[in-house]
C-alpha cells in the first residue's frame, strides 16, 4: 500500500515537472585575448534580470564571478554594452572593446546573445584583440530531475524490501 502511494506521487510530480519548461537563465562570457593590448576575463550575469540603468547609447548589466587572467576579482559588479552607434562591445572593469552588438532589443529591455564575437581595443581598431565566447549555463530538464529522484526513491525503497521465505510445511 505504501509503494502505491509513492508510485502515485512520484507520477503526480514527474507530470508537473514535465509542465515546466528549463530557461538557461545565466550566461558565461570569456574573452581570449589574442594581442598584448588585451587581457582575458571571464564574467557570468542572469540575463533574466533587467540591466541596472540604461543611458542613451549604452545599458550596464550586473555581473558575478568576475576573473581577469585567471584572478577572481569580487570588485568587479557590472558591465557596460553599447548600442551598434556606439560600436556596439562592452566596457568591463576598464577592458573596452568594440565590435558587433552583445545584444538585440532594445537598451531598456535588450536580450543577449550567444556566440563567438571578434572585438577591438579603442587602441587597436583593425586589428582584432581577442575573441569574446558566450554560451548560456548548461540547465538540466524539470524531468531529468523527477526521474533522477524517482531512480534515488526505487534504489532506497529497493534495499528497504525484505523478501520474506516461505518454509514448506509437511503434512
Amino acid at each position: 500500500m505504501k509503494i502505491n502511494k509513492a508510485l502515485l506521487a512520484t507520477a503526480a510530480l514527474v507530470s508537473l515537472s514535465a509542465a515546466m519548461p528549463a530557461s538557461a537563465a545565466t550566461l558565461v562570457y570569456n574573452f581570449t585575448a589574442s594581442s598584448p593590448q588585451a587581457t582575458s576575463f571571464s564574467f557570468s550575469l542572469d540575463n533574466t534580470a533587467a540591466p541596472i540603468s540604461v543611458n542613451s547609447d549604452s545599458f550596464v548589466h550586473s555581473i558575478s564571478s568576475f576573473k581577469q587572467n585567471g584572478t577572481a576579482d569580487n570588485t568587479v559588479t557590472a558591465a557596460e554594452f553599447y548600442d551598434q552607434a556606439f560600436g556596439g562591445g562592452l566596457i568591463v572593469s576598464g577592458n573596452t572593446l568594440y565590435g558587433q552588438p552583445l545584444y538585440s532589443g532594445t537598451l531598456a529591455s535588450p536580450t543577449l546573445l550567444t556566440g563567438n564575437f571578434t572585438l577591438f581595443s579603442t587602441s587597436a581598431q583593425t586589428n582584432a584583440v581577442g575573441t569574446l565566447n558566450v554560451m548560456a549555463a548548461a540547465v538540466p530538464e524539470p524531468a531529468t530531475w523527477a526521474m533522477m529522484l524517482v531512480g534515488f526513491g526505487m534504489m532506497g525503497a529497493s534495499m528497504r524490501y525484505r523478501r520474506r521465505s516461505t518454509k514448506a510445511a509437511l503434512a
